[in-house]
């Protein structure tokens, strides 16, 4: 398979299952600051994103599985770790559910929780490096619809540091398992 059909087939699968608003506005507002069209916009963030998945590709990365896609952040704050969790849209996990679930069980800040990939059976997930050991337990029992996340690393580089960006609820882990109503 060539590139372009690579391409076709990423955009394709995130068109159809990932919400876009917040990055259709951010394209909005770029268009506006560069005053450019949003296609000339779109040709510069490929260029940008092929640049850096040619770099990140020579660092001999690990991923989960063949299906797993490596979409680079925008300026992270921390350095983020890729997690997988045994949950995904069969289980009628969305983003909006999923950034709620981490920030009410984990601490972690709204905007630490980076690139989202849902799947129909499991999800991916970046997170601040430095999940403390108690909070990483935790999650693994942590249910969602009934079905355990089950939280896994994906990678070799978790190194113990910045703990600061997890935050322990004043409930304490353990006590509450989130069954979102949407």
């Amino acid at each position: 398979m060539k590139m372009d059909d690579q391409l076709v087939l990423k955009l394709k699968n995130i068109v159809e299952t990932q919400a876009l608003s917040a990055q259709r506005a951010a394209i909005g507002d770029l268009v506006k600051e560069l005053k450019i069209d949003a296609l000339e916009c779109a040709a510069a963030l490929l260029y940008w994103v092929n640049s850096i998945e040619t770099l990140e590709s020579e660092k001999d990365i690990s991923l989960v599985d063949d299906e797993a896609v490596n979409v680079p952040s925008i300026n992270p704050p921390a350095r983020m770790v890729r997690y997988r969790l045994d949950v995904g849209r069969k289980q009628g996990l969305s983003k909006e559910s999923l950034t709620d679930l981490l920030v009410e069980e984990s601490g972690v800040e709204r905007k630490l929780i980076g690139n989202p990939d849902i799947r129909m059976a499991f999800t991916l997930v970046e997170l601040p490096e430095g999940m403390p050991e108690d909070i990483f337990q935790h999650l693994k029992c942590v249910e969602f619809n009934q079905h355990r996340l089950n939280i896994k690393r994906t990678g070799s580089s978790y190194r113990k540091k910045r703990h600061h960006n997890f935050k322990r609820s004043k409930q304490g882990l353990g006590q509450s398992q989130k069954s979102p109503v949407e």
